[in-house]
């Protein structure tokens, strides 16, 4: 989880006062018993800011998921994740408005991935305060393999379930649609 952390409260100090700048957080959960904060060992985060936005988007063709945050008087910083890692599938969702169409986004839905026994959720907001990250859900598997099965339930209230998605790709997920398209997207760079 990452966190960019931006103050409202003043700094001591003579006129005119500043806001108190504070390091941004990435925590590390293990597995589920405690966090640890990464931040302090990356030299980029671990610097004091007065951060207003944090976006997240696969942006450079990967696989995994890169992050830009913006700082008060300080501009844009982005992040590039250049771990090794396992495993992953990204999900994009269209569903259907009032006239029954297919719009662009799946906002609000919520997107349950089975897979080596156990489940990966994620629900998609992607507007936050200052930014907005990518529309396109991604499910980190580690070492799992397999995709049992993938869920939706969307913002209108149906649930619906996916079959035949492979890890290491995109894959768009429509409302009302017997099923995945036969072929994954391919990656955007």
């Amino acid at each position: 989880m990452l966190v960019a952390n931006g103050r409202t409260l003043e700094a001591a100090g003579p006129a005119p006062r500043q806001l108190q700048a504070q390091e941004a957080f990435l925590l590390w959960n293990n597995a589920g018993q405690t966090f640890h904060n990464l931040a302090k060992a990356s030299e980029s985060l671990s610097v004091k800011h007065v951060s207003r936005g944090l976006a997240t988007s696969e942006i450079d063709g990967d696989g995994d998921l890169d992050f830009a945050i913006v700082d008060l008087d300080g501009g844009v910083r982005l992040f590039r994740n250049e771990m090794t890692g396992g495993n992953w599938v990204q999900l994009r969702l269209s569903n259907r408005d009032a006239s029954d169409q297919l719009t662009s986004r799946g906002e609000h839905a919520v997107v349950t991935v089975h897979a080596g026994g156990r489940q990966f959720r994620r629900s998609l907001n992607s507007v936050f305060y200052l930014s907005q990250s990518s529309s396109t859900l991604h499910f980190g598997l580690g070492s799992v393999a397999v995709i049992d099965r993938v869920e939706v339930k969307w913002h209108g209230g149906e649930t619906q379930e996916f079959g035949g998605i492979t890890p290491r790709a995109v894959w768009l997920l429509c409302e009302g649609e017997p099923s995945a398209p036969s072929q994954p997207n391919q990656l955007l760079t």
